[in-house]
């Protein structure tokens, strides 16, 4: 048509010019221009596109969806999943995998392939019947929503791995589990609390004489004692009471669902030599052991009504069969509610030597009284414990220069009825 429209139009042009031949001027004709077609460009607008969305969701969500049609959003358009059409723009991943989805409207190019990976949700919880203590082996449970139990999961404590089972610190947490293919759970706040602690108590732990037997006292913070407590010194449990050893020792208090006790440093050393013995008519008995009572304020004068602190020693020969009791007395001072107090031995020379007892079997043997020469010394040099002394003592008698009776004693010894103020 339009070849017939240019030859109708170049005849006319023609004609025209053969009418006008008498003018002597040349015909002009202006050739035929070509109408460039513009190439066809696909617009960007005349495909659908997604408007942004997630590309892993929860089993179970239901997402719905919406699309771009140029510069206008709109879910007037047909959803595909996995080739399928489905009834609306909304679809639910109710379950696990890879999702494909496709828009398409008509007179659109359909959109892109879109991939959306549906994956079960962890959820994680400690495997525990009460509130977590400090020190408690934590385990726990990592499952899916349906009930599922999941192994191998990564346990995360305020987003730091933790190894299984985890001894448990003092603190607040958040808690996560995390799987490759699985979605991390939502974060549970967990409270481990600090244990209370263990304290020994033993006022006296310094110079501890071997084999006494030290009884410890553990309480809690508020000073009450704790019962069932395990003691140790290293790795090895000891009984309480404890026969001490000769060392310098760490004690630690142990018990579950509290804090293992500062070590409580005691020392103990070895057991002075104690060396005596007991003479009388050319027998002889070596001696260990001696014991100092303080038996009460006494007249010890006929007729004088003042009265004096009476001691008695009591010294048993290494072989238990003879045994010596020594009575002395010291001055008493009288106070202003008119009681006494002693002055004991190692404060005075004023001593009185009153009665020397041998027993051989527990049958007395041999008696001397006041009225023989009885001579002696008692002096205190200190005390490594309480209740015990060490002294050297030495008491004879003499009938003239005949030795009739002595006894020496130096070492320790324990004191009742009194306390010494070393």
């Amino acid at each position: 048509m339009k070849k017939l429209f240019t030859l109708l139009a170049l005849s006319a042009l023609l004609f025209t010019g053969l009418s006008c031949s008498s003018d002597d001027n040349a015909l002009t004709v202006t050739p035929p221009v070509e109408e460039e077609i513009p190439p066809v460009v696909v617009d960007p607008k005349d495909q659908v596109r997604f408007l942004p969305h997630l590309i892993e969701v929860e089993t179970g969500t239901t997402v719905r969806f919406a699309v771009m049609l140029g510069k206008q959003d709109t879910v007037d358009f047909d959803l595909y999943v996995n080739q399928v059409k489905q009834d609306t723009t909304a679809y639910t991943f109710d379950k696990a995998g890879i999702y494909t989805l496709v828009a398409k409207k008509e007179g659109y190019k359909d959109s892109d392939e879109h991939t959306i990976t549906a994956m079960d949700k962890l959820i994680v919880s400690p495997k525990v019947e009460s509130e977590i203590v400090e020190g408690t082996m934590v385990e726990f449970t990592v499952k899916t929503l349906d009930g599922t139990l999941i192994e191998g999961a990564d346990i995360l404590l305020n987003n730091q791995k933790v190894t299984t089972p985890w001894k448990a610190v003092a603190g607040n947490y958040d808690l996560r589990a995390s799987k490759q293919g699985y979605i991390k759970s939502e974060p549970t706040k967990i409270t481990v609390k600090q244990m209370p602690a263990l304290f020994i108590t033993n006022e006296t732990s310094n110079n501890i004489i071997e084999a006494t037997q030290v009884l410890f006292e553990v309480v809690s913070k508020d000073g009450s004692p704790v019962e069932g407590v395990e003691l140790f010194i290293g790795d090895n449990p000891i009984t309480n009471p404890w026969k001490a050893t000769v060392g310098t020792h760490q004690i630690i208090a142990k018990k579950q669902g509290y804090q293992d006790s500062k070590p409580f440093q005691i020392i103990v050393i070895a057991k002075p030599k104690a060396t005596g013995h007991i003479y009388f008519e050319n027998k002889r008995f070596e001696t260990d052991h001696t014991e100092l009572a303080f038996v009460g304020f006494k007249t010890i004068h006929y007729a004088d009504p003042t009265q004096y602190a009476v001691w008695r020693e009591t010294t048993i020969s290494t072989d238990k069969t003879g045994r010596c009791e020594v009575f002395f007395a010291t001055p008493a001072i009288v106070n202003e509610d008119f009681t006494y107090t002693a002055i004991d031995p190692s404060m005075t020379k004023d001593i009185t030597w009153m009665e020397v007892n041998v027993y051989i079997n527990n049958r007395r043997a041999f008696a001397y009284g006041i009225k023989e020469q009885i001579k002696g010394r008692y002096r205190i040099i200190g005390s490594d414990r309480p209740y015990y002394i060490n002294a050297e003592y030495f008491v004879e008698i003499k009938d003239g220069t005949k030795l009739l009776f002595s006894q020496r004693f130096n070492g320790e010894r324990k004191v009742y009825n009194y306390t010494f103020n070393l």
